[in-house]
């Protein structure tokens, strides 16, 4: 009587990104990119050490895959303008603040007013 072969033993294994948690991966892909795609030896030992097995090569080909994915992502010069005036912006609108709040203490001092409402006497 034949068997059915079992289905865990023909299904491919997960790519070793897909059993790590998020944070690890985003950790790992930070450092993939801190070390301009390349040292795969010592990222393959940290993530020995985080409890992760994977092979060089299985980390070049992440790496690959994310740098290919990094050039793809390119920032939009007009974007990247208004990123800029948006900065500008909101130090004016900060530089403004600081400016009111300050006209206000020295009115207030000018008027003799106190620091809260509480301070006032009774009507």
């Amino acid at each position: 009587m034949e068997t059915e072969p079992d289905r865990c033993a023909t299904m491919p294994r997960p790519h070793f990104t897909e059993t790590m948690a998020r944070a690890l991966l985003a950790e790992l892909d930070a450092r993939i990119r801190a070390r301009h795609y390349g040292d795969y030896h010592a990222l393959s030992e940290w993530l020995r050490g985080e409890g992760v097995q994977v092979s060089k090569s299985q980390l070049g080909l992440h790496g690959k895959r994310l740098r290919e994915a990094d050039q793809r992502i390119r920032v939009d010069p007009d974007l990247e303008a208004a990123n800029k005036r948006f900065q500008v912006a909101a130090l004016e609108f900060e530089l403004a603040r600081v400016e009111l709040i300050g006209a206000i203490e020295r009115r207030r001092a000018q008027l003799a007013l106190p620091e809260s409402l509480e301070a006032l006497p009774p009507t």
